[in-house]
């Protein structure tokens, strides 16, 4: 590939270049940022060619480099940074303007320069394959600049020192002679009170009730945009999700009254071939580019502004929030001079090793998560309530995402979550038995798709009997809605599994309840009686057992009982040794505990084939239908203390 030669005529500059990683990958083979050791000057040249050029300023002293850049550059900018000393501050304030993320060396991948700054800007074999350049004052000007080139193209500059006559709602900064050394944008100066960039990469605005959402990032975001609708039923006439490109804004008006609503930026999004929450890096969301308006609170780690408006005391209630880690600098600005949240450091690059991630393609770390999201206590119940809604008003007590319990009625006293902590979607599904007299069934749907690292909440009877769930893989429900539409755990009715038949087809690992049972107790437990396809845990929120399996029994399952598999070969279940019909007759067999071995005492574990491997993996698990003897099959809690129970899938191990 033809590489261009790139050469700077400078003075008493620090120059940085800045490449959009987001456009293209490739970068010119140079330091991000260097040192001139000249003393004084008034202006820079920028020249690009493939030869090497000689000074075409009548300026002097003067000095300069010369460089490679990739023939097909992309969205790369070129500008001076003035008054520096990286001494003490290596961030974006180390010189008087155009500062970087990074000090000497800018940040490759947030380094844009604080404005103002005057910008030469590239774009080489763009569209009808020209090359695109310009001298940008559109983040402010702090230099006189040009670029030439040697092919006779046009001269893009601009020669005038622009600081000394610069308007005064513009002028400065200032140096320490306190000569102006900088004309800043009247975007910059926040001249109508809506500042498109601030110290913040993503803004939000709130005025009167319209929002304004600013992309002041270099690269395309998506943001993404949630309201709580069990909170008030008051939604922005707006996308829950669009693309907004660099320097780019939208506004919007919200409800006066907009209650748990939030606002965040999705990363690296590609949405053509996964429409689902793992569409982009970071933030993603059920729906894809239009955010579920039910389910799609993005997947962490995201940086969340968050809003409660029109809250107790006639307040509006605002804030940024890392409870779901970070991924983008993000501030909200007001036009009433109320207080400004933001959190502006870029948290990825010194996140600690436990929590650093996700990375882009370059191996660079675009999100921070959370001691929570990053499960470091390696239990993460609270991800039954996967977005945290901002209170109403400031309350005393842990916020009220993290707070699972709720008495909605006499008759439904607890609240069930279903999380899927796979890195693949999986298909819940839930079924009772409702051949138990005086039963009642959840008021929830008996089978839905779970994106990865997603989850539902619901409300369950008090006194739900023989009350079963479990998770579906590899479903394909357009041309087969039976059970064989999935390739484990399917059911009767395909997507949604039949209120009266559909119990799952084996093998599968099962979560079951029996709430408000006798001893005034709830009884739950997680089975393996009909084999096993997922990890799987039952948490609480009042401190009773954690039954769980979250090791992965199919990949070193025994031969005769693994199964099935995948397209890929890879064994996604491991069958019981009653439903692998090891003896030959489940009628009568003592893996089933059937005909003449169905009592306890005439089905032991002992003669169960395999029961060790079960027990000895998973051994909180039911491993057979007998199993209570072990004292550590069926786990009880008392129902007086109403817990709020969460099936995790793919729980930590």
């Amino acid at each position: 590939m033809t590489r261009r030669k790139q050469h700077l005529i400078l003075f008493n500059l620090r120059p940085a270049i800045f490449t959009d990683l987001n456009v293209a990958a490739n970068v010119p083979d140079f330091p991000t940022g260097w040192v001139d050791t000249w003393d004084t000057s008034s202006a820079f040249a920028v020249l690009i060619s493939k030869n090497l050029l000689c000074n075409r300023w009548e300026a002097s002293p003067m000095s300069r480099v010369s460089f490679s850049v990739p023939d097909d550059w992309k969205s790369g900018r070129i500008w001076a940074r003035r008054g520096c000393n990286f001494s003490n501050s290596s961030g974006s304030n180390s010189c008087l303007d155009g500062g970087c993320n990074g000090g000497l060396l800018c940040d490759p991948h947030t380094g844009t320069g604080v404005p103002p700054a005057t910008v030469a800007e590239w774009t080489l074999q763009g569209d009808g394959y020209r090359d695109f350049y310009d001298v940008s004052l559109v983040d402010g000007y702090n230099l006189p600049a040009r670029i030439d080139n040697n092919q006779g193209c046009p001269v893009a500059d601009c020669p005038v020192d622009l600081g000394s006559n610069c308007p005064t709602p513009l002028k400065g900064p200032f140096d320490s002679t306190g000569a102006s050394v900088g004309c800043k944008s009247a975007c910059d100066a926040n001249l109508d009170g809506d500042p498109v960039i601030g110290v913040a990469l993503l803004t939000s605005k709130v005025s009167a009730r319209t929002f304004t959402v600013v992309n002041a990032c270099p690269f395309t975001i998506w943001p993404a945009m949630f309201t709580d609708l069990n909170v008030a039923p008051n939604v922005p006439n707006f996308p829950t999700g669009w693309e907004a490109g660099p320097m780019s804004k939208v506004s919007f008006t919200v409800p006066d009254n907009w209650k748990a609503g939030r606002i965040w930026a999705r990363r690296d999004c590609d949405f053509s071939t996964n429409p689902g929450p793992n569409s982009c890096l970071d933030g993603g969301c059920n729906g894809g580019l239009l955010c579920d308006p039910h389910t799609g609170t993005g997947v962490p780690p995201a940086t969340v502004a968050e809003w409660t408006l029109q809250g107790d005391g006639n307040k509006d209630f605002y804030d940024v929030s890392l409870v779901d880690g970070y991924n983008l600098p993000a501030k909200i600005d007001n036009n009433k001079g109320c207080p400004v949240a933001d959190c502006a450091v870029d948290l990825g690059p010194n996140c600690p090793a436990p929590l650093k991630g996700p990375f882009d393609a370059t191996g660079f770390p675009v999100g921070c998560k959370s001691a929570c999201d990053a499960n470091l206590d390696g239990n993460p119940s609270y991800k039954a309530g996967r977005y945290r809604s901002i209170r109403p008003s400031p309350v005393p007590g842990p916020p009220q995402s993290i707070m699972k319990t709720y008495i909605l009625a006499s008759s439904f006293a607890f609240l069930s979550g279903v999380y899927n902590a796979c890195p693949f979607t999986i298909w819940p599904a839930m079924f009772t038995d409702m051949n138990v007299p005086g039963n009642s069934a959840p008021s929830f749907t008996t089978g839905w798709s779970a994106g990865p690292y997603t989850s539902v909440t619901f409300n369950i009877p008090n006194n739900w009997q023989a009350g079963r769930i479990w998770a579906r893989r590899d479903c394909d429900f357009s041309s087969n809605p039976g059970p064989n539409s999935c390739l484990d755990g399917g059911c009767n009715g395909g997507l949604v599994c039949d209120p009266h038949t559909g119990t799952g087809v084996p093998p599968a690992s099962l979560a079951e309840f029996t709430l408000s049972g006798s001893g005034n107790k709830d009884y739950y437990d997680v089975s393996l009686v009909d084999g096993y396809n997922l990890p799987i845990r039952i948490d609480n929120n009042v401190g009773c057992p954690v039954p769980k399996c979250a090791v992965d029994l199919g990949p070193n399952c025994p031969a005769p009982l693994k199964g099935p598999f995948d397209s890929t070969g890879f064994p996604v279940g491991c069958k019981s040794a009653c439903i692998a019909n090891l003896s030959g007759n489940p009628a009568n067999s003592p893996n089933c505990c059937s005909g003449s071995y169905d009592t306890p005492a005439t089905c032991p574990s002992s003669g169960v084939a395999y029961y060790s491997y079960f027990k000895n993996n998973c051994p909180d698990a039911y491993a057979y239908p007998y199993d209570e003897s072990s004292g550590t099959a069926i786990w009880n809690c008392p129902s007086n203390l109403q817990a709020s129970y969460t099936v995790t899938f793919c729980p930590a191990s």
